[in-house]
């Protein structure tokens, strides 16, 4: 990838985990899950169809970049 397709990458990194964020959000008020999910849901389909990847793949590194990002504030 170039530098610059690195640095959009990046970008939706940083909003699939703003995204994942808010149904983390939305359970612990216990309101809003099925709209933090559903927007969620929108935004990995989307990038499935641009990217190629399957929402599988996509949701897996998601994920993976979450449970990554809460390990780093626990050590």
């Amino acid at each position: 990838m170039s530098e610059e397709q690195i640095k959009i990458w990046k970008k939706v990194e940083a909003k699939g985990l703003e995204k994942l964020g808010n149904i983390e959000k939305a359970l612990l008020a216990k309101e809003g899950f099925e709209k933090a999910h559903e927007d969620y849901c929108d935004f990995v389909d989307r990038l499935a169809e641009t990217t190629g990847l399957t929402t599988g793949e996509l949701d897996r590194h998601f994920t993976t970049l979450l449970a990554e990002k809460a390990e780093k504030k626990k050590g």
